[in-house]
Formats: C-alpha cells, structure tokens, sequence
C-alpha cells in the first residue's frame, strides 16, 4: 500500500476516535517523534553535525571499509 493512501486511512481513522485516551496518546507519539533530536545528548548532536560537514566535503567511508577495519568491536 502507497504512503499516501496509508495516510488517508490513517487521517480516517483519526477523525472517528471518542476515546480521549487514545488521542493523548497519539498527542504524545507525535510529540516525542516532532522532538527527537532534542532527546539526543549534546554530544551526541555535535558528533551528528561533524559527520555531516565531514559528508558535505566528501570525507566518506564505505561500509565494507568501517566494519573490516572495527570488525573486533563488533564481535562478542
């Protein structure tokens, strides 16, 4: 099924809901997805904008490259 239609039906639903808990919680599912890069640690939010100025230039690895050469950590 297309997103779109997904959607639709969704949107469909939705206009049918009488339960208030039901629409509090999907209040809730929308605001935790609308703030999730809010939840990220600072740190964790500066790594993300470096390894996007780090792509923007075309400093990148390939997959295969990364896990060949980290492939002890990955590995229990």
């Amino acid at each position: 099924m297309r997103i779109e239609t997904r959607k639709v039906d969704l949107i469909s639903w939705i206009t049918n809901i009488n339960n208030s808990n039901v629409i509090k919680k999907l209040e809730e599912l929308r605001d935790k997805e609308d703030n999730w890069w809010d939840s990220l640690p600072k740190q964790v939010q500066n790594e993300i904008l470096e390894s996007n100025k780090h792509a923007d230039k075309g400093e990148l690895y390939a997959h295969e490259e990364v896990m060949k050469k980290h492939k002890k950590y990955f590995l229990k």
